[in-house]
């Protein structure tokens, strides 16, 4: 799962700079944005999914589980899957995944 979750958060994070580049290409302020991914990496928020799985596989409502996983902004700021589904369709998903 890191190898894949690395190659994807990084993808977004290169979306997101890159983004950040043409909607301000005379600032060009890519540090605040590197910063907050270096520390999220730091700080592990990146296990957010598979915490979150886990948490559901073991019982946890995945709503609940969702709120616990991804307190911290960056986990869903990053990562590939919460960038494209809600986290009441994520839950769903992964339901189906476990059942």
């Amino acid at each position: 799962m890191a190898p894949y979750f690395c190659f994807y958060s990084g993808s977004i994070l290169l979306s997101k700079v890159k983004h950040e580049i043409t909607k301000n290409p005379k600032e060009n302020d890519k540090s605040g944005l590197l910063d907050e991914f270096c520390t999220a990496m730091d700080d592990k928020v990146f296990a957010a999914r598979k915490n979150l799985i886990d948490r559901t596989v073991h019982g946890k409502p995945c709503i609940e589980a969702y709120e616990a996983a991804y307190a911290n902004p960056a986990a869903a700021k990053f990562d590939p899957v919460s960038t494209t589904l809600s986290p009441k369709e994520m839950c769903g998903e992964f339901v189906n995944e476990i059942n």
